[in-house]
């Protein structure tokens, strides 16, 4: 099962280089794949688009990378959350130490200061992520987008409760 995982997740980060046309760059303690605009950018360009992921890594959005890749024009920057990721590829390489909450904070602002505020589209606990962000950084983004928001009434009973103990209901 894990060298399967490894095998597709290797690919997806084929495609990500050769195909999409990322490239892996740095801001602090993060590391984050960019993709430049496809066009010049003139007065009405594309806003960037930074998709933060949740648990598991960003192969479980494949398709979701895909779509953006094919149909938006403007950059598009992928942040890698080593902590959150189902495997190692190449996330950790280029992580020397797993940061800390700050230090997260600090070094996706830093991105936004160097590609420029984007839209963020978040899911899950990247949702925690990025309103981490815009509560010390307001200015740090154009628009937000939360699918599948973990930010909001996480410290309640009954969602604590659930996320910790409660068993999936059988299909």
């Amino acid at each position: 099962f894990h060298v399967a995982l490894w095998l597709l997740e290797a690919l997806f980060h084929a495609y990500i280089v050769h195909v999409a046309q990322f490239e892996l760059r740095t801001a602090g303690q993060l590391s984050y794949w960019h993709r430049a605009p496809r066009r010049p950018a003139p007065a009405d360009a594309a806003a960037p688009v930074c998709f933060v992921h949740g648990i598991g890594g960003l192969f479980g959005y494949v398709l979701i990378v895909r779509r953006l890749a094919a149909t938006h024009d403007g950059a598009l920057l992928l942040p890698l959350f080593p902590s959150f990721t189902v495997s190692q590829l190449p996330t950790l390489a280029a992580m020397r130490a797993h940061p800390s909450h700050r230090e997260m904070i600090s070094s996706l602002h830093k991105m936004t200061r160097v590609e420029g505020a984007p839209v963020f589209v978040a899911h899950s606990l990247g949702t925690a992520i990025v309103a981490a962000l815009l509560k010390r950084h307001p200015a740090s983004a154009l628009g937000v987008l939360l699918s599948d928001a973990i930010c909001f009434l996480i410290y309640t009973r009954s969602v604590a409760y659930n996320f910790l103990y409660a068993r999936p209901p059988l299909w």
